[in-house]
């Protein structure tokens, strides 16, 4: 059983606001059935974490990163896990080629590392220490915000890769 995971699962369903039976239905419109039950379970620790599917899922209801909960719930870094981590993030989000994890080596600027290892992401910090410009524009904060998810996904992957 990880701590870590049900006492983050715990925090976010409380700062949600959300009943159990509430975040049971959302992640059925979303095409996962989890119980209110094994909700409860999760969240006091009584069962290990999900499948990366349901955390994602989780996620989504809960309006946070995927990887918060996904890193929380790793157990171990095998073959299968990434996998099974890749499949669930191309399930659910189909239009994102880019998550097929260690099959991308993208060749990386000096510029391009350093915005990787940054410790805080957040949009006003990249705007006030880089130009971003996509296609010559500046970008907007839509973007940057698309930009810090593939980042985060990006050290999920290297961490999945060094384990």
């Amino acid at each position: 059983m990880s701590a870590n995971y049900s006492s983050l699962l715990s925090d976010l369903i409380d700062k949600s606001g959300l009943s159990l039976t509430e975040i049971s239905n959302q992640a059925e419109t979303l095409g996962q059935k989890i119980t209110s039950s094994y909700l409860s379970k999760l969240k006091n620790g009584k069962m290990p974490p999900p499948s990366y599917k349901v955390s994602i899922v989780l996620a989504q209801v809960l309006n946070v990163e995927p990887e918060l909960l996904i890193v929380a719930g790793m157990k171990d870094h095998n073959e299968a896990n990434k996998e099974e981590l890749e499949n669930s993030l191309n399930e659910i989000y189909p239009d994102k080629k880019e998550f097929v994890l260690g099959k991308i080596k993208p060749h990386l600027s000096v510029a391009e590392f350093n915005l990787i290892n940054e410790k805080v992401l957040t949009p006003d910090s990249l705007k006030e220490k880089y130009n971003l410009e996509i296609a010559g524009k500046p970008a907007s904060v839509e973007e940057i915000d698309e930009m810090i998810k593939h980042i985060k996904l990006y050290r999920l992957m290297k961490q999945m890769e060094s384990s």
